[in-house]
């Protein structure tokens, strides 16, 4: 298994893309309080479409973030490769 990658529940096509590409994926939507799952992944994506994600302004996780708005799932995959 590689990383923990927590996707916005949304991008249905990306959470498969990462699935089959062998990540462990952690479904999540942008409402939802900061939850110790969520504290614990190594990259978390979100739409884009709430610039403060989760709705807090008080956030800390080492996870890499990625607004995945205009990217293919290809290129989301290529940028986790590239960064874990």
């Amino acid at each position: 298994m590689k990383a923990r990658v927590a996707v916005e529940s949304d991008l249905t096509t990306v959470s498969e893309y990462l699935e089959d590409q062998g990540y462990e994926i952690i479904e999540f939507m942008h409402s939802d309080e900061l939850s110790e799952e969520l504290q614990d992944v190594d990259a978390i994506v979100t739409s884009g479409m709430d610039q403060n994600l989760l709705g807090m302004h008080d956030i800390e996780t080492e996870a890499f973030v990625i607004e995945a708005s205009g990217l293919t799932p290809e290129e989301i995959g290529a940028m986790l490769e590239k960064r874990l």
